[in-house]
């Protein structure tokens, strides 16, 4: 059965990567969340897609140069709406312990990260009743992850280019090891479903906001689907 994402939480409605957008999608019953994670100054692993605060904070700051006393005091709302003003940054280790039980998490990683350690360290004691992933578009770091904790099911981000050679994408995910793909919708079909079916691969496909195009990829049986509009979907 296919599991809808919501994308940074429910973020056609609520600001991205915040508890609000979190529990909205679990108060619409989605079945799982992907966010993004960057690691601060004093090594938090505070949850937010850019490197820096610039697009959707209210002050421009790096992340991984500032500490989470600053952080946490940050506007990540106001962006979105004036009803979100002061809307805070969660920390990773929130969102896990907020999270019903039952449901999945994905966890992005995101290129820019340098330090593994703090987030390695939560994942290590992730609860046993929900369902996580790990994705990133980097290789190395999910190799750290896998070395770490062989357990966690790997997902690699790859772009459209890449990801429509398919027999390249399983041979480079059956070599590393990795639990499946995540790749951009537009280049699945029910061929290309089958074929990493069949190698034993899941799908995960993004960012998927057209309930007509949800319910195509559906029918074509992809694993997960993340949606800025999960609840649509």
């Amino acid at each position: 059965m296919t599991k809808m994402i919501a994308h940074r939480g429910i973020s056609a409605v609520a600001p991205e990567n915040t508890m609000t957008a979190f529990t909205l999608a679990w108060a619409h019953d989605c079945d799982g969340i992907e966010l993004d994670v960057q690691v601060s100054r004093d090594g938090k692993v505070v949850v937010h897609h850019d490197p820096d605060t610039a697009r959707t904070g209210n002050a421009a700051l790096e992340i991984a140069a500032t500490d989470w006393a600053v952080l946490r005091n940050m506007d990540v709302g106001s962006h979105k709406d004036a009803r979100f003003g002061g809307e805070r940054m969660p920390l990773l280790a929130q969102v896990l312990r907020l999270m019903p039980t039952g449901k999945l998490i994905q966890i992005e990683i995101k290129p820019e990260v340098e330090r593994m350690a703090p987030i390695l360290e939560i994942l290590r004691h992730v609860r046993s009743d929900i369902d996580v992933f790990v994705l990133s578009s980097d290789r190395e770091k999910l190799t750290l992850v896998q070395a770490a904790l062989p357990h966690i099911p790997l997902l690699p981000v790859i772009d459209e280019p890449e990801a429509r050679a398919v027999d390249a994408v399983i041979a480079q995910a059956k070599e590393c090891g990795f639990a499946g793909v995540a790749v951009t919708y537009r280049v699945v079909d029910r061929a290309y479903v089958a074929t990493l079916h069949r190698a034993g691969l899941l799908l995960d496909v993004w960012t998927v906001n057209d309930p007509q195009t949800a319910l195509k990829l559906r029918g074509l049986q992809v694993d997960m689907i993340a949606s800025d509009a999960a609840q649509r979907m």
